[in-house]
């Protein structure tokens, strides 16, 4: 399932995260906490994006349900119109034998 898959992050934010690390082991924590706010924010784009992409397939996927069920429906009905007519086709033959065996008499 795709709701529940970890999200693939840009080289560069695990770039960030990675010197956001070394610069708060090496004792420079003002430094760390700026790269902390900036790969923040990316991480909240990159989130957004990749948020609007699986709203985007799951919209699609929908679509070309919806459209196949469509298919699906009008082949439907075309199969029980085409049933409907064999049926009346039938009963009409059926109605002549029985009205020329009636003239025969």
């Amino acid at each position: 399932d795709g709701a529940t898959r970890r999200p693939k992050f840009s080289k560069e934010l695990l770039d960030l995260r990675k010197i956001e690390v070394s610069l708060a082991r090496q004792g420079d924590y003002a430094e760390a906490h700026k790269v902390k706010l900036k790969a923040d924010a990316l991480e909240e784009a990159e989130r957004e994006r990749m948020a609007a992409e699986r709203e985007q397939q799951v919209s699609l996927a929908e679509a070309k349900c919806h459209h196949k069920q469509e298919n699906e429906l009008n082949a439907l009905r075309q199969r029980i119109q085409a049933g409907a007519e064999e049926q009346r086709k039938a009963r009409q033959n059926d109605l002549e034998r029985l009205m020329q065996r009636y003239n025969n008499v």
